[in-house]
């Protein structure tokens, strides 16, 4: 178990998701939300209290940013990314939206904690 989140909700069709996404990477790193979600043998194993954050609109493919990629590209590496977390935090419209539904039956199978907003 590694203490990594990545973040899963809306983004096509979303004028406002960085600002979105940017909250929930706050939200992440919060001790309150480590409180809640943590534990006691993460934190000892990694020596320090609190989540890092996978946020999907920060991630590149060959040091471009993936809103210049297909949609298919952007799903591939989402799931890539997901697959080294251990948590999954679901985003409120994350059933909104095709790419985040993808990602939360991907993480279920993979048996991830999942977290919803």
């Amino acid at each position: 178990m590694n203490n990594r989140v990545f973040i899963s909700g809306k983004i096509t069709g979303d004028r406002n998701y960085r600002s979105k996404f940017e909250q929930a990477c706050m939200d992440v790193s919060r001790p309150e939300f480590f409180d809640r979600y943590g534990s006691a043998k993460l934190s000892y194993k990694y020596g320090f209290f609190g989540f890092y954050p996978v946020d999907p609109c920060d991630l590149t493919v060959l040091g471009h940013p993936l809103a210049v990629c297909s949609w298919s590209l952007c799903m591939i590496v989402c799931v890539w990314r997901l697959m080294g977390c251990s948590y999954v935090y679901c985003l409120n419209d994350w059933q909104e939206s095709r790419g985040a539904r993808i990602e939360n039956r991907v993480a279920r199978m993979l048996g991830k904690k999942m977290i919803y907003q």
